[in-house]
């Protein structure tokens, strides 16, 4: 709801009709969705050591990357010399530019900008 409300203000701004694609949604947490957030730092610990872990029913890092490029593609086949602004969370647009730079995933989690809940104060 978050990211729709923010696309819907920016799209208001430049009189634009914005676009809904599922794709751009937050990560899939299983088991841990709804929880605290003191869950996550387990859950980044495991991302670290391997972009396919699903403990918990969590969304692999890798799954993350391959959703959110599909929708990166998809734009690229319908527009061309287009300025598109692609609206998400933090941790699917981290995920994604980590996958864009082929850096490998595992990697994203030591990126200062993965997640705010896991910077220092």
């Amino acid at each position: 709801m978050r990211t729709t409300q923010t696309a819907a203000h920016v799209a208001a701004r430049f009189e634009l009709v914005p676009s809904v694609d599922k794709r751009l949604r937050e990560r899939h947490f299983g088991e841990l969705e709804g929880q605290g957030d003191d869950r996550y730092p387990s859950i980044w610990a495991l991302d670290a050591e391997d972009a396919e872990h699903r403990h918990y029913q969590v969304e692999a890092l890798s799954a993350v990357a391959s959703r959110m490029q599909m929708v990166i593609a998809a734009w690229e086949q319908q527009v061309s010399g287009e300025t598109i602004l692609l609206v998400s969370h933090g941790d699917p647009l981290q995920i994604l530019l980590t996958a864009l730079a082929k850096s490998p995933l595992p990697s994203t989690v030591n990126s200062p900008h993965y997640s705010p809940r896991a910077l220092p104060k």
